[in-house]
Formats: C-alpha cells, sequence, structure tokens
C-alpha cells in the first residue's frame, strides 16, 4: 500500500508539473536528453527484434536506496522506455503474476513511462518471469533479445524451482523458435544473480 500511494503521489507531481509553464518546459529538455540518449544505444538497426519486459512484482515497489523515493519499478520501466523509442522492431508489455503485452508508445519516453507507473498491479504481484518465455513460444514469435528489466527475484506462484522453471522455458523456446535469441537479465537491485546459469553464451545479467 505504501508502494502504491508513493507511485500515485509521483504520478499526480508529474501531472501537476507538465500543466505549468516551468514545469513543461524543464521536462520537455529532460525528454530531449533522454531521447538523445536512447538514440546512441549501440547494438541495435532497424532489423532487430527486441522483446522489452518490465517486472511490476511486489518486491519491484522498493526504493533503490534508502534515501531515494525512486522505486527499482519505475527505472525498469524507463529503461524500457529508452529501449522503445531506441528499436524499430518491438514486442513490449510487463509481467508480475501473468505477462501482459502492452503497446508502449515511442513517440515520449517521460510521459510514456508516467503513462506506465500508473497501471501498477495491472498484472498482479507475483514475479513469474517464465510467463514472458511461455507467451514467445505459444505465439511462436521469433526474438534475436530478449529483455527483463528485473530485481531477479524471480521465481513462480505455482511452487515449483524458480531456477529450473526458467531455465527450462528458456531452453525450449531456443530449441522450437528461436535458436539464436539471446536473453538479458537487468538486475535492478545488485543482487549480482541470475535466475539462469550465464555459463552460456546467450545469458547476460548486467
Amino acid at each position: 500500500e505504501e508502494g502504491e500511494k508513493q507511485i500515485q503521489e509521483d504520478y499526480e507531481n508529474l501531472q501537476w508539473n507538465l500543466d505549468s509553464i516551468i514545469g513543461d518546459n524543464v521536462l520537455q529538455s529532460l525528454e530531449s536528453a533522454v531521447c538523445h540518449a536512447a538514440e546512441n544505444i549501440p547494438g541495435f538497426d532497424e532489423n532487430t527484434r527486441v522483446l522489452l519486459a518490465s517486472d511490476t512484482s511486489g518486491s519491484m515497489l522498493q526504493p533503490v536506496s534508502k534515501n531515494s523515493s525512486v522505486m527499482r519499478y519505475h527505472i525498469g520501466l524507463l529503461l524500457s522506455m529508452l529501449m522503445r523509442h531506441r528499436c524499430k522492431n518491438v514486442v513490449t508489455g510487463m509481467f508480475g503474476s501473468v505477462w501482459k503485452a502492452v503497446d508502449m508508445s515511442s513517440v515520449s519516453i517521460l510521459q510514456s513511462t508516467v503513462d506506465m507507473i500508473s497501471r501498477e498491479g495491472e498484472v498482479g504481484y507475483a514475479t513469474n518471469g517464465y510467463k514472458v518465455i511461455e507467451w514467445l513460444i505459444q505465439e511462436h514469435r521469433e526474438m534475436d533479445k530478449v529483455m527483463l528489466f528485473t530485481d531477479c527475484q524471480l521465481w513462480n506462484s505455482k511452487g515449483w524451482c524458480a531456477d529450473a522453471h526458467l531455465a527450462e522455458y528458456w531452453d525450449r523456446y531456443k530449441r522450437e523458435v528461436a535458436p539464436h535469441a539471446r536473453l538479458y537479465n537487468f538486475d535492478l537491485a545488485g543482487y549480482g544473480q541470475s535466475p539462469i546459469s550465464m555459463e552460456r553464451d546467450d545469458v547476460f545479467c548486467i
């Protein structure tokens, strides 16, 4: 409840700023800055097929430090929006108890981030990261890069072994759909752990 209240306050503050001249000028400058940053991200071209998945589970509703009101949830969505702006051939969405593909706008990075923050709770608060890969298999969607913006506390609400479960789905996806795909886990909590062994050339933890 405290996390939800903070997100709502942040959203309302940003909305208020958007309605003021000074706030609007500041946000336009920030928007220009983040757009330039996004456009300079290397490693992508118009043909690179990318899936961006933002973890919106309960553990992501934690501040990045004890002195900050910025949450891991906010950072994951902002990074996802940066990549959305950079990539042309992209699928975006969020996961918690379930995975939900969401057509995130590539026009305004900051406003789109605010809009997504307001959708907190839509997919539940569990951490079923495997649902992302399961959907790719079911839809037979071939991706070059799959990016999870998460605190890497990935498990599943059915109580099975988390590490083996996600790894099992990833191996199946590589075998049945996209043999050349690569998985990138962005560890937003800094725990330094990966839900899949990185002793392979197709899984990375950043």
